[in-house]
């Protein structure tokens, strides 16, 4: 259910606490202390004994400071916060928004706020703050509006997904007898890639479990090509092994058996979360799309990665 424009945090200074009648208790503000403090004392309707008395205090301070005290109170961020949602309520239509798919309010809410930032941008240090003003009272607006300003905030990282399969014979197309899918990430303040070693394809699967197996070559991110076992590796001279990706004895420790690695897809990669034991990335290559969640399992290795079903910002 959308929520008005006025969410005064404190029902005592709005305007609806006038209309209902209702004063706290004589000795009770029911302000927070860095709001009281700023009360004038000719206002501090707390202090009245009278009810009547109280109530009519407590109006002419909502009358001639309220709105001064409260916007003090917030921050930069949060007092643009406000503005831009109440910007972009009043551009829609109720009766219409509501039957709107997901898509469609994605996208009407994200022509409106452009609208907005045309006419106020926010400077980049207010918008940690404009997120957490809109999530205390979250509705579906402002979590669209959250959503966008996350892009905004967010990093961007170059991504590259591998498959790396094992054959018996180079030549044969078919009789893949061992594969994976190597989905590496690479963020330029690091000095390796971040590896995530896939049991199943993303492209074809929106589930898939993961091992965490950090890359230290960068060079690894254009990787596509055959990788010979250990064997015919000392058969090639200097000059070949020098042509071999570093780390390769590691991606084919095999005696005998011939690997490949081909890239099936890259792009950018929005960085919205990334912890630890959680990270949230929204893919935006030629095949792997959409919002994906990475969640450890416990503190071992494994992670569990899906496919998240909220609307993409374009």
């Amino acid at each position: 259910m959308m929520k008005p424009v006025n969410e005064t945090p404190y029902v005592t200074l709005s305007s609806g606490g006038m209309e209902s009648g209702w004063v706290p208790p004589y000795g009770v503000s029911a302000l927070p202390e860095k709001i009281r403090k700023k009360v004038p004392q000719e206002y501090q309707y707390w202090k009245e004994k009278d009810e009547k008395r109280r109530k009519e205090i407590r109006d002419e301070l909502v009358e001639k400071l309220g709105k001064t005290l409260i916007e003090k109170a917030l921050s930069p961020g949060a007092r643009w916060a406000r503005a831009a949602y109440s910007y972009v309520l009043s551009q829609q239509q109720m009766t219409i928004w509501w039957n709107l798919s997901s898509e469609e309010k994605l996208a009407k809410i994200t022509q409106d706020l452009n609208a907005f930032l045309k006419l106020q941008p926010p400077k980049s240090e207010f918008i940690p703050d404009a997120i957490t003003w809109l999530k205390k009272s979250p509705n579906e607006m402002k979590d669209i509006i959250v959503q966008i300003l996350e892009v905004k905030k967010s990093e961007k990282v170059k991504f590259v997904l591998q498959w790396h399969f094992w054959r018996g014979q180079k030549v044969i197309r078919a009789g893949v007898t061992q594969q994976h899918w190597d989905l590496r990430l690479d963020f330029p303040s690091q000095k390796g890639l971040m590896h995530f070693v896939l049991g199943q394809n993303p492209l074809k699967n929106t589930e898939v479990s993961a091992l965490w197996k950090p890359c230290p070559y960068k060079e690894w991110m254009k990787v596509s090509q055959y990788l010979p076992p250990k064997e015919e590796r000392k058969q090639l001279s200097d000059a070949e092994r020098a042509k071999l990706p570093r780390g390769i004895e590691e991606a084919n420790p095999t005696k005998n058996t011939p690997s490949y690695i081909e890239i099936i897809d890259g792009g950018e990669v929005i960085v919205f979360e990334d912890s630890d034991a959680f990270k949230k990335f929204q893919f935006e290559g030629k095949k792997l799309k959409g919002l994906w969640t990475f969640e450890r399992e416990g503190t071992s290795k494994f992670w569990i990665i899906k496919q998240s079903s909220l609307p993409q910002i374009r």
